[in-house]
């Protein structure tokens, strides 16, 4: 019995098995994405809120509305904050955040406020006052939101979004004969910055009439990789 062999045939199923083979080591070798060199970085991502006298600023010459050399700047914010002018940190966050990854800060808080009214109700004909005493609750916090990654410049992408609320007084403060209710407040920062590890930088801020509320974030890498020098060339040149 013979067999005949399509000598063409063999040849073309070797090239498809060839052209396979490559095909499917190409596509390996490309979705294959090179090291991430901060794969291991820790970013710590700080939020202050500073709150500063419009007389402290112009007691450095600081324009509120000023541009410029007049403008407000991060270093100009420490000079208020070590001057005698009532500048100072009254709140913030910290959270630490992996390289190209995000993290969330909560802080919530309850507090209860004790309001005496007086009720005078008649009797007989004569005036009766009693005291009613009530509780009212006040819920409010901060939190502090941040998604990081290293930029080609070895900056860090900083996408943030700070919120804060809170009661004035506060009840350590709070007279609980008065009959105005406490009044609140809130702040709500969001962006996106570019960031060189460890520097301040100004992120918004609100003004009244008396003083301005900044928002300062700072981004610092922690645990970078060390950056391998290139070895010198110690090879003998052949005469």
């Amino acid at each position: 019995m013979s067999v005949r062999t399509n000598k063409s045939g063999v040849v073309w199923a070797g090239i498809l098995i060839c052209v396979c083979c490559a095909g499917v080591a190409w596509a390996e070798e490309k979705s294959a994405p090179p090291p991430d060199p901060y794969a291991n970085v820790q970013i710590l991502v700080e939020a202050f809120v500073v709150e500063v006298p419009t007389s402290a600023m112009a007691e450095i010459g600081i324009s509120p509305i000023g541009q410029g050399s007049d403008g407000i700047t991060v270093a100009k914010l420490g000079a208020c904050l070590v001057s005698d002018e009532g500048a100072q940190v009254i709140s913030g966050m910290k959270v630490a955040v992996r390289q190209r990854s995000g993290a969330t800060a909560k802080e919530q808080k309850t507090s209860y406020y004790k309001h005496i009214k007086k009720i005078v109700a008649m009797s007989n004909n004569v005036p009766v006052t009693s005291t009613s005493i009530q509780h009212s609750a006040y819920d409010f916090g901060k939190s502090l939101r941040a998604l990081t990654s290293f930029q080609p410049d070895c900056s860090i992408r900083v996408e943030y979004e700070y919120n804060e609320s809170g009661v004035t007084p506060d009840v350590e403060h709070y007279d609980p004969n008065d009959e105005t209710p406490p009044s609140r407040y809130g702040y709500n920062w969001e962006g996106v910055l570019s960031l060189a590890s460890g520097e301040p930088t100004i992120a918004g801020a609100t003004q009244n009439k008396d003083s301005v509320i900044f928002l300062i974030l700072t981004a610092t890498a922690q645990n970078m990789p060390e950056v391998k020098q290139a070895e010198p060339d110690t090879a003998v040149p052949s005469n």
